[in-house]
């Protein structure tokens, strides 16, 4: 019989998403606690970013949000995550994208109704925990949630899978609960960073960054979709939940959260951390000794319903609540 922890399986999009993509990276990321220990830049700019647009929808100063992201930055360089300031998520070009984000005149217009907002719901047994970044009033009274993204490439028809991402879904449920036939929809609004261009001869640079931002409108069609989705990816992860307390170090093999196809093994042209684990040990428990981590991870674990929401410092509790102005 194998004991877990509680908080591997405490659900919100993020590691839902995880276990959609691979099982057996699940197994070893949030049931076992496993994390590479390596700097992750992008998880690192992309929360820095966020940070600034949160305090620019607030204040539209933007000497002061240049100032956060030279501080952010100054950080990162100091835990060894922060590139050459010129790259395209360096300090340079990112105060670039900020003058394209505040000359766009984006948001402007907007009524801010709460920011990092935390919620949850019940579903299919579970209590599934969300964090919404931006709710905003438009100047037709129409209610939208505001998602932040941050990108280094766009693909073609990049923006299509966000019309069924669950991630979106549940923000969008759990504000409908709130503001009702108020709410529109979402916008997924994402920055691509790319290397400035310059000048050969003044060296002055100019942005080559992208801006784009898409509306997913919500309406039944989509809710039932989203609905439905979620059930059956989270029936499938309690199955698998089942099958490992049914199993055993002694086994041969573990059938629980298996591995995916290898084309899942590689993400944004990087390697699963998890490879030569996975492919290695065909029943992953043999390996498994909590408290004591391989070689270049370390045991984390994340709590998604410890999240505070800004101005008001309210938890997230099981019920659907939302903490605004």
């Amino acid at each position: 019989m194998v004991e877990l922890n509680a908080l591997a399986f405490k659900m919100d999009s993020t590691k839902l998403l995880a276990y959609m993509r691979c099982p057996r990276r699940f197994l070893f990321e949030h049931v076992f606690g496993w994390r590479s220990e390596a700097a992750n830049l992008d998880l690192s700019f992309g929360g820095l970013w966020h940070r600034v647009l949160e305090h620019w929808h607030i204040t539209f100063d933007l000497e002061a949000c240049k100032e956060m992201l030279r501080l952010g930055c100054a950080e990162l360089e100091e835990v060894g995550e922060a590139p050459d300031p010129r790259a395209p998520k360096g300090y340079v070009n990112a105060c670039l994208a900020l003058d394209q984000y505040s000359a766009s005149g984006y948001g402007r217009e907007w009524k801010v109704l709460a920011q990092e907002v935390p919620g949850s719901f019940e579903i299919a047994g579970h209590t599934f925990y969300v964090n919404v970044d931006l709710i905003v009033e438009r100047p037709d009274g129409r209610v939208v949630v505001v998602d932040h993204k941050t990108g280094s490439k766009r693909l073609t028809k990049w923006d299509m899978p966000w019309l069924g991402s669950i991630q979106m879904g549940s923000y969008l449920y759990v504000t409908e609960q709130v503001f009702g036939e108020r709410l529109y929809g979402a916008e997924v609004s994402t920055m691509f960073f790319y290397k400035p261009d310059a000048d050969k001869k003044t060296g002055a640079l100019t942005a080559k960054n992208e801006h784009i931002p898409i509306e997913l409108p919500w309406d039944e069609k989509r809710k039932a979709g989203w609905d439905a989705t979620l059930r059956y990816w989270l029936q499938l992860l309690d199955c698998d939940k089942h099958y490992l307390e049914c199993e055993s170090h002694e086994d041969s093999v573990l059938f629980a959260f298996p591995q995916r196809a290898p084309e899942a093994c590689h993400s944004y042209m990087r390697p699963c951390p998890y490879m030569d684990l996975c492919f290695t040990e065909p029943n992953p428990l043999k390996i498994w000794s909590p408290g004591n981590p391989p070689i270049g991870l370390q045991e984390t674990w994340w709590d998604p319903e410890k999240r505070e929401c800004v101005g008001c410092g309210q938890v997230a509790t099981e019920e659907v609540s939302f903490c605004v102005k």
